[in-house]
């Protein structure tokens, strides 16, 4: 699996990271319910670091649109600016991290975290994203994660036919909690969205295609 890592451009470094974090087994794969695992964390990590910032959005964005804050500078920012106790920034310093939002340098990137905040997860049921663009983001933030596409689509492809199928996609949407609220007029739609040819089901090339849309 860290070939395959290497292989997509990642320092020895980075794959080595990655395939600590996402391979809880240790067996060279990332299994199906390794992956469903890394679903939940990320959604489950983004919502925390959404809910202490988003409410701040006005006062991130008034900030240097280049602005990197320092360790130090940060944490004043968040006391005195934001109103945040010290547990909390303590607490979101891993969060900010697992984002890349701190360099290598701990400058924290301000415009990056806004964006975050304006995109992710605190939206009402009525906007939220569609399921589409929620699946591509995920598959997205997956593949950047080491994740290969094609075990995003063995996710979903239940028997290994090559083809998801209206059931199938269902049964994965419910697995990952980021997307288990997708309702039957918005599995509908996302397989409409997704099934380019018509034939009802989903092919591998019409999965990777979701990417490139």
């Amino acid at each position: 699996m860290q070939q395959l890592f290497l292989a997509q451009g990642l320092t020895e470094d980075d794959a080595a990271l990655i395939a600590r974090r996402f391979d809880s087994n240790r067996d060279g794969v990332i299994s199906k319910r390794e992956f469903q695992t890394f679903g939940r964390e990320l959604q489950s990590r983004q919502q925390a670091l959404v809910k202490v910032f988003r409410p701040h959005l006005e006062a991130l964005e008034a900030l240097d649109a280049s602005a990197k804050l320092s360790n130090e500078l940060w944490t004043a920012f968040c006391r005195q600016q934001l109103g945040l106790s010290t547990g909390e920034v303590e607490e979101t310093g891993p969060l900010l991290t697992y984002f890349g939002l701190v360099d290598e340098d701990d400058g924290v990137d301000v415009q990056e975290l806004g964006g975050l905040c304006q995109t992710v997860g605190a939206a009402a049921p009525s906007t939220r994203l569609e399921a589409v663009e929620r699946l591509k983001s995920l598959l997205t933030k997956a593949k950047a994660q080491g994740v290969d596409l094609t075990r995003s689509f063995a996710h979903f492809d239940a028997n290994g036919d090559g083809k998801i199928t209206r059931s199938e996609l269902k049964r994965g949407l419910l697995a990952l909690e980021c997307l288990s609220d997708v309702d039957e007029k918005e599995l509908d739609s996302l397989l409409q969205q997704m099934d380019e040819d018509g034939s009802g089901d989903v092919s591998f090339s019409e999965f990777r295609a979701l990417l490139a849309a």
